[in-house]
């Protein structure tokens, strides 16, 4: 600035200090030049850029790759931070390509183009087009990290939901070095935070929470299967150790989940406070200040946004105009014994409701508990009723050819019966035992072993002599006559079958000794 508050050319001032050097290059002390014979010469300090020797190219420099480092240099990006830069380079570069691999090292430390050489930039960029294509090819570190900043911050995406995807695949296919797989898992879970995506694109356990504890706690969220897996996992209570379940696991796992979605239920649903303070009554909560996207070049663009954001039952995160913090809760990493309960509850009295040979002894749940388990096993009672009923279809539009067809055979029968003179078949009186081969759909191996089973014969000989197992056998008959009875004869009762009772007059009446 000039005293009278202009403006200087810096062209001027850069030509004014050329100026000075040179005048000082004219002192004797400063212009000497030794040569062979011992006489100094003068030298010019300062040289034109046509005298100043150029080393040969390696290679020509493609126009883009040009125009992306001038970029730096242009006037709206004077003073500009280097993440600033960054983007506006990225964004110009978003659909470039090479063809120049770059096999050499290269050792930084969360690059960005600026850092790079004419030869690692073309090497970046083929490297980039091959992983787009699918390819994940050897690289420098520094490439992968350049990657993982163009998408997270949304370049070379076409979504949020899709940079969380790349990242993903990066952080599997390079996760070998643990610095890398880190940063991956960070910025994905960040990415979630701060596009407000659906907690589980983060595809990765929060800190100081087990997934399980959040399916547990989201019940509604998840099937059967995920839901019971989880209790099974929380539990102090080991389930599978059960005689009770070993005969009726479907009964049980069914039970328990009807409990566990009872009681989010009844706390207020899905991820409610009082439903995880219930289950984990002593836990850790702590309230710290987040920093998006640590270590990575970023430039966020939503600054003022105010908003509140649940990562899952254990996390919570909030912006307040650009600002974030988390508010945590850690649980203890053992067995939970308050889930530990409620399935040692479920045991107990669903041996005790069926009946079952084995006992617990008393369990200690809350009168609230036993209702919500008592109401889970009446469902189930319900749906077994329900799928035992046997559907009967009747298509009536065929009743008339089944009538007419009819008709014609008892014609034809009573014409044969009058012309032979032979008496029909007497039809069997109600109660009296009909032949057994036109009422039971069974082979002879399947009416051996049923019989044995019903008047007290060797039934292992007669399944050996069937080329069967007793189980297989009983299994086959109960498929076959389950349309007959609208449920199975025969029950594997500590591994060893028997007709049951119910069942019992009513075949005795159907095969004979």
């Amino acid at each position: 600035m000039t005293k009278g508050g202009g403006s200087v050319d810096p062209k001027k001032q850069l030509e004014e200090i050329y100026r000075i050097i040179e005048q000082l290059g004219q002192d004797d002390n400063l212009k000497k030049n030794a040569s062979q014979d011992g006489v100094y010469s003068d030298e010019p300090i300062l040289r034109t850029a046509a005298q100043i020797p150029r080393p040969a190219a390696k290679a020509a420099v493609p126009a883009k790759i040009r125009d992306m480092r001038d970029l730096a240099f242009a006037d709206h990006m004077f003073w500009q931070p280097k993440e600033r830069i960054f983007i506006e380079q990225a964004r110009f570069m978003e659909s470039y390509e090479d063809d120049l691999e770059y096999t050499g090292q290269l050792e930084l430390s969360f690059p960005t183009y600026s850092d790079l050489t004419i030869e690692q930039l073309r090497g970046y960029f083929t490297w980039r087009a091959a992983v787009r294509k699918g390819g994940f090819p050897d690289a420098p570190k520094a490439f992968i990290y350049i990657y993982c900043f163009e998408l997270i911050n949304g370049i070379g995406a076409e979504s949020p939901e899709d940079s969380c995807a790349k990242l993903a695949r990066i952080r599997d296919r390079y996760g070998e070095d643990r610095f890398l797989k880190r940063d991956t898992e960070r910025w994905i879970k960040d990415l979630a935070i701060y596009h407000r995506l659906a907690p589980e694109l983060a595809s990765l356990p929060s800190v100081g929470a087990e997934p399980a504890v959040y399916v547990l706690t989201h019940p509604g969220g998840y099937d059967d299967g995920e839901l019971f897996g989880a209790v099974k996992e929380l539990s102090d209570y080991l389930i599978e150790t059960s005689t009770y379940y070993k005969e009726y696991p479907a009964e049980v796992a069914e039970v328990t989940c009807g409990l566990f979605r009872a009681l989010a239920e009844y706390f207020g649903g899905d991820g409610s406070e009082q439903l995880m303070k219930k289950l984990y009554t002593t836990h850790a909560r702590s309230h710290h200040y987040h920093r998006l996207f640590l270590g990575a070049v970023f430039v966020d663009m939503m600054r003022d946004r105010s908003y509140v954001y649940e990562l899952n039952i254990c996390e919570h995160y909030e912006c307040e105009n650009g600002v974030y913090s988390c508010d945590m809760v850690y649980v203890p990493p053992h067995r939970n014994h308050v889930i530990g309960m409620l399935l040692r509850a479920v045991d107990y009295m669903m041996r005790k409701r069926y009946g079952f040979r084995y006992k617990l002894g008393s369990c200690r749940v809350s009168s609230e508990d036993e209702k919500l388990i008592n109401a889970a096993m009446d469902r189930l009672d319900e749906h077994k009723k329900q799928n035992s009923i046997k559907k009967v279809e009747i298509d009536v539009s065929k009743l008339g050819n089944i009538r007419h067809s009819a008709d014609i055979i008892r014609e034809k029968l009573i014409v044969d019966d009058e012309e032979d003179g032979t008496p029909a078949d007497p039809v069997p009186e109600p109660g009296q035992p009909a032949p057994e081969d036109s009422v039971l759909p069974l082979n002879d191996g399947e009416l051996g072993y049923l019989r044995c089973l019903l008047y007290g014969g060797d039934a292992n000989a007669a399944a050996k002599s069937a080329g069967s197992m007793p189980s297989l056998l009983a299994d086959a008959i109960n498929d076959k006559l389950f349309d007959m009875f609208g449920d199975t004869v025969i029950e594997l009762s500590g591994g060893e079958p028997s007709v049951i009772e119910d069942y019992t007059d009513e075949l005795k009446g159907l095969i004979t000794t």
